[in-house]
């Protein structure tokens, strides 16, 4: 984690959090015989979800891991030396800052997608292995993930992926309360006629709560209003040059145990609730 920590530099002493709340997340946990893993800045994600509410963040650690197991498709073997085509891709960025409000922000570019290469399923196991790496980040936990998803020279093959039944499945897993990283916003742009459409019907299935964070834009202007052109790349209107994400994800394969162990605590929780 060292090289990871490296790219994305933090005093944790700029996030303070509740030690009681913490050791008494612990001693919850393990009174209801749950076994997990226990790393701190893990279990903190749980608590500053539910505002160090203890029973809150039990029940949050409980979905995290019946989700997991209830949509295998998505998360097992959720490992970066099975989605080695999907990060070599670069349809999934990440910035290399966090916005005005401290949030990171992760660039899903239909552009870049070749569904004869990588399947649509692999690209959202990417966004949450990446979400998992993230989330060993204080300021990550605090302040949560903006997705900007641009549908820029979208083909009619890569849209024919998005069956009914996928988004069902997608909306029901989205829909859950299950994950400690909160996203924040969505916002599409370049959006053409069937993304609308799409996206028009994909809304109808989300709760409002869900609802309420997505944002279609007609331009980068509307854009702006959530995320300051200081904090995007010239090609949405902002002022940072363009970037990839290829050394973020060579430090995402360099951290295949770390992954590999998120595996295993995933099995060890399976056999506990058996």
């Amino acid at each position: 984690m060292d090289a990871f920590q490296k790219m994305f530099p933090e005093d944790s002493k700029n996030y303070p959090w509740d030690e009681k709340a913490l050791e008494d997340f612990k001693k919850v946990i393990i009174q209801h015989k749950i076994k997990c893993k226990m790393d701190d800045i893990f279990l903190l994600g749980f608590l500053r979800g539910m505002e160090f509410n203890v029973e809150s963040s039990l029940q949050l650690l409980r979905n995290y891991y019946s989700t997991r197991l209830e949509y295998p498709a998505y998360f097992k073997n959720l490992l970066p030396s099975k989605l080695e085509k999907a990060l070599s891709s670069n349809c999934m960025r990440v910035l290399p800052q966090p916005d005005q409000n401290g949030r990171f922000i992760c660039i899903g570019q239909l552009e870049y997608w070749d569904p004869s290469e990588v399947p649509l399923i692999d690209v959202y196991r990417l966004t949450f292995l990446l979400a998992d790496l993230f989330f060993t980040l204080h300021q990550c936990q605090e302040n949560g993930i903006v997705l900007i998803l641009d549908s820029k020279n979208s083909t009619f093959k890569q849209l024919m992926e998005y069956t009914p039944r996928f988004i069902h499945n997608l909306v029901s897993l989205i829909s859950n309360d299950c994950n400690q990283v909160f996203i924040k916003e969505m916002h599409y742009v370049n959006l053409n006629v069937i993304v609308k459409g799409l996206l028009k019907f994909s809304l109808s299935l989300f709760p409002a709560k869900l609802r309420n964070k997505i944002f279609p834009h007609s331009d980068m202007t509307s854009l702006h209003e959530f995320i300051h052109p200081e904090y995007l790349p010239i090609e949405y209107g902002g002022e940072l040059p363009d970037f990839d994400s290829s050394e973020l994800f060579e430090v995402v394969r360099q951290n295949e145990e770390f992954f590999v162990r998120n595996e295993e605590f995933l099995k060890i929780y399976n056999e506990t609730v058996q």
